[in-house]
């Protein structure tokens, strides 16, 4: 199922679906969709994700 979620590349995909992960929609003009690893999330709270990474270190979805 190489075309589904998540959407990037080689070992970076390998982790996310060893791990688990989430999928952010990023708004905004020109921002992709991003993924975040289980491991980085720090907790969920009043129905909130918090992160343990800045929207600068998330992985952004490739274009396919």
């Amino acid at each position: 199922m190489r075309n589904g979620e998540p959407r990037v590349a080689g070992e970076l995909r390998e982790r996310l679906l060893r791990l688990g992960f989430i999928k952010v929609d990023r708004k905004g003009f020109l921002k992709s969709d991003a993924y975040v690893a289980a491991d980085e999330i720090d907790r969920v709270q009043d129905g909130a994700v918090h992160l343990m990474v800045t929207d600068e270190k998330m992985l952004k979805e490739a274009d396919t």
